[in-house]
């Protein structure tokens, strides 16, 4: 294992403000940052990059939660560092018409049930990942089948649940019993505090879930983070 020094870091965090030009630089899952010990990255990074005048960087991640904390956090180095956009699930009829388009075009001669393209939509919530997903293994069942059903993005949705399973058996075992009692009052769309359970305790259930980016506070309520593990928790309840 080769750890990072605090020279090796600032050299590659110049290299695109060396280049002479104008230089975006994307990063993926930023939130993993946090998983080196050896050294303060954040630090490092922040002193280095602030002096740039060519360089744009782009912070993306999954985990809600860590995100804000890297970057909402008045005590971490990237406190304001960046503007913080949340990418909110994909708009309905653009998703919808995206699809259609693209399936259109890459299968003409394949029949496609009405309302194929709005069950993607529904069982996904929006979720890119999902959307990408379910599309993706329906459109193999249709270069075999030489057809789309809505029977198909059913089929689709249960291999995919059949393939998530281990995943979402480990997170549901590392949850306490409050932990799981409010997370299924969630996935039902029935309030946590309707438990038989202290307001507190109930509080710091929803804050550790929120933690774990489990679940997430939306305008109204509290929302599974992955529309896939609610469909898990109700077929496995």
């Amino acid at each position: 294992k080769v750890s990072p020094t605090i020279r090796n870091v600032e050299e590659v965090i110049s290299i695109p403000e060396r280049l002479g030009g104008k230089v975006v630089v994307a990063f993926d899952e930023f939130q993993e940052i946090t998983n080196v010990k050896e050294i303060d990255l954040l630090s490092v990074f922040r002193k280095k990059a602030q002096m740039f005048k060519n360089t744009t960087f782009i912070f993306a991640g999954s985990r809600r939660h860590v995100m804000n904390d890297i970057f909402s956090n008045a005590e971490k180095p990237f406190y304001r560092f960046s503007k913080i956009y949340n990418l909110e699930p994909l708009g309905k009829s653009e998703t919808i018409g995206f699809l259609r388009h693209k399936f259109n075009s890459t299968m003409e001669e394949v029949p496609i049930d009405d309302g194929l393209f709005e069950r993607i939509y529904e069982l996904s919530n929006g979720h890119p990942y999902y959307v990408q997903y379910i599309s993706h293994m329906i459109w193999n069942i249709a270069m075999e089948s030489g057809k789309l059903s809505i029977e198909d993005v059913e089929m689709a949705v249960n291999k995919i649940l059949q393939s998530e399973k281990t995943m979402f058996e480990m997170l549901w075992d590392s949850l306490s019993s409050n932990q799981k009692a409010t997370l299924k009052n969630i996935a039902y769309d029935i309030s946590p505090y309707e438990l038989n359970m202290s307001a507190g305790s109930v509080k710091t259930a929803l804050d550790k879930l929120v933690k774990m980016d489990v679940i997430q506070k939306g305008e109204k309520r509290y929302e599974l983070v992955d529309p896939f593990l609610g469909m898990w928790m109700k077929r496995n309840s």
